[in-house]
C-alpha cells in the first residue's frame, strides 16, 4: 500500500527509506510464513491423532462388534439407521438397516 500511495500521489522517498520498508516487509513475511508452517505442522499432527482415534479396531477375543449409524435429512423425512456386525477377526457376520419415524434432530437418529 505504501508503494501505491507513492505512485498515485506522485511522492518521492529516499532510497534508504525504501530499503528500510522493504526490509521490514521481508521480516514480516518471514515471521508470518514461519507461523503458518507451525500452524500447518500442528494441524497435520492433530489430524494424524484424530485419524488414529477414528480407526476401526477389532473387538476383543470371543466378542462381536456392532457398529451403527443413523441418518437424518430433516424433520419431514423419516430417519434411517444401519448396523454391521463383525467378529474378533474383523470378518463380516451380518448387516441390516431400518427406517424409523419422523424425528426432529440428527442426534435422535443416532
Amino acid at each position: 500500500k505504501s508503494r501505491n500511495k507513492l505512485l498515485f500521489q506522485n511522492k518521492n522517498m529516499h532510497w534508504r527509506n525504501v530499503l528500510r520498508f522493504a526490509r521490514n516487509d521481508a521480516i514480516e513475511w518471514k515471521v508470518t510464513d514461519a507461523h503458518q508452517e507451525r500452524v500447518n505442522s500442528t494441524d497435520q499432527t492433530q489430524n494424524q491423532r484424530v485419524d488414529e482415534l477414528k480407526r476401526w479396531r477389532l473387538p476383543t477375543q470371543g466378542r462381536l462388534k456392532c457398529n451403527v449409524d443413523g441418518s437424518f435429512y430433516n424433520e419431514t423425512i423419516e430417519a434411517a439407521a444401519g448396523w454391521v456386525l463383525r467378529n474378533e477377526e474383523g470378518q463380516f457376520i451380518g448387516a441390516t438397516q431400518a427406517r424409523g419415524g419422523k424425528i426432529g434432530t440428527a442426534l435422535e437418529s443416532e
